[in-house]
């Protein structure tokens, strides 16, 4: 086990603690999202633009690319694959949209053989989605 608890910290203050999971599956603040390093970064407007979901405006909807789902679109999308790679189990797609980039990580076998430049819509499951505060 890496911890039975972690505590993060930023110039002498800490910013959250628990466990490895909780930290992962819950991170409290936009430095503990960071820390985990994967999750994709919705703001108050992208959220309610691409999921139909309202948060407070000076907040970030965090979704794990775990859970970021995309389905190929045969309208004209504003996202679109622009990196595929192979993993062996999973395959990660980096998707790009108005300048960033977001990561969905699907199982091999469940993927849809999806293509570079192939246009695509998001989703998500209500459940996997984090409100995170600055």
């Amino acid at each position: 086990a890496l911890s039975d608890n972690i505590f993060l910290m930023d110039s002498g203050k800490v910013m959250q603690s628990g466990t490895p999971e909780e930290i992962y599956q819950q991170p409290q603040n936009i430095f503990a999202a960071a820390f985990v390093g994967r999750y994709n970064l919705f703001t108050s407007k992208e959220s309610l633009s691409l999921f139909n979901e309202k948060i407070p405006e000076n907040a970030f909807m965090g979704i794990l690319p775990e859970h970021l789902v995309i389905q190929k679109t045969t309208e004209k999308a504003d996202a679109s694959i622009k990196e595929i790679l192979f993993t062996g189990t999973l395959t990660e797609y980096l998707i790009a949209k108005d300048e960033r980039v977001y990561k969905s990580i699907s199982l091999t076998k469940t993927s849809n053989h999806y293509s570079i430049g192939d246009d695509v819509q998001f989703s998500v499951l209500k459940e996997n989605i984090k409100i995170i505060t600055s």
